[in-house]
């Protein structure tokens, strides 16, 4: 008997692992130390490349840099350093499973489950001055995908804040009114280096800022809010039940939008429009976070405790530079 001839599988196998590898090396922004390690001990077979490029990683590790892609020159050494021979490792654990991850582009829709282990996709489309809304009927789970959004992003290496209550530390900071709020960020902003930071600000409605007072004072209160999170380098997820209850200023301005179909949630859409990340499929047995969080439990910031958001960003516009934020909020709280 002929024996059996593999070399067009394993010919197949090769080039679908360096495309899937490809495909990493685009989503370079989302991606951890961890991934992009994975990626140089599997992929670059020179040492001399492999212990230069280990290097840079350690040294901005060192000196606090927070992410791979915010290391100048790192993506480009990387795709120097993969030559065109380049077969991903086929073996349990490597690469935090993202290697094998595989897209169903059919029928635009995917298992949770080849996402867990992979890139952060819910919060890759955020970095400075970005918005996003989550939005369902009750029931269908957006608090805790605010939630997961906020697990991703702080596994990415950022910070997170939210007036959903948690009584973990070790997870993002929990805000109870704007006053709260502000001094958080001024204690983020005292970092040489800063960290990327978003606020999830869950049942905005309770704050009467939705498109019910339009062309009035709350809905340029929230005008002024945005501009002061955007003008401080966060960003903004606001969570509301309809589409149409979201303020138009969110609606104009969010390039990240995600809708809970099912009570009882664990299905999500996911519409990533820009500029960090192009993606959009409904996510099926989406689990809920691993962060503990009290789903009834938020801090409404009632529109009743004034803030003149406006004042605010007129004050920080006239700061040299974004150092002198930290002491224009607080001088501005003391006012």
């Amino acid at each position: 008997m002929m024996p059996e001839d593999n070399g067009g599988t394993e010919a197949f196998l090769g080039t679908e692992r360096m495309i899937q590898a490809q495909d990493l090396l685009e989503r370079f922004q989302q991606l951890n130390f961890q991934d992009v390690i994975s990626i140089i001990m599997s992929g670059v077979w020179d040492q001399r490349q492999k212990l230069l490029l280990l290097e840079m990683i350690n040294e901005a590790r060192r000196i606090g840099i927070k992410a791979p892609w915010q290391i100048t020159g790192l993506l480009t050494r990387l795709q120097a350093g993969i030559p065109d021979s380049f077969h991903m490792a086929d073996r349990t654990g490597g690469l935090t499973g993202a290697a094998s991850m595989v897209f169903d582009r059919h029928n635009g829709g995917m298992q949770w489950q080849v996402l867990e282990d992979g890139p952060h996709i819910l919060a890759s489309n955020f970095r400075e001055g970005q918005m996003g809304w989550i939005s369902g009927n009750l029931g269908t789970g957006k608090t805790a995908t605010g939630v997961s959004i906020l697990e991703q992003w702080i596994d990415m290496g950022n910070r997170g804040l939210s007036n959903i209550k948690t009584s973990e530390k070790e997870s993002y900071d929990y805000v109870q009114d704007v006053r709260d709020m502000l001094l958080q960020i001024a204690s983020i902003l005292d970092d040489p280096i800063p960290e990327y930071w978003l606020m999830v600000f869950d049942e905005l409605y309770g704050s009467g800022w939705s498109t019910a007072q339009a062309s009035t004072s709350k809905d340029k209160q929230l005008d002024g809010f945005v501009r002061c999170i955007r003008k401080l380098g966060g960003n903004l997820i606001v969570i509301d039940q309809l589409d149409k209850k979201v303020p138009t200023t969110i609606q104009e301005l969010a390039s990240s939008r995600y809708f809970c179909h099912r009570v009882g949630g664990g299905v999500l859409t996911v519409d990533l429009r820009g500029p960090y990340r192009y993606f959009q499929a409904k996510i099926e047995k989406f689990p809920l976070p691993s962060i503990d969080f009290e789903t009834k439990a938020f801090a409404f910031f009632p529109t009743t405790e004034i803030i003149d958001f406006e004042k605010l960003y007129q004050l920080l516009t006239k700061c040299s530079g974004t150092d002198g934020y930290p002491k224009a909020i607080r001088t501005f709280l003391k006012a």
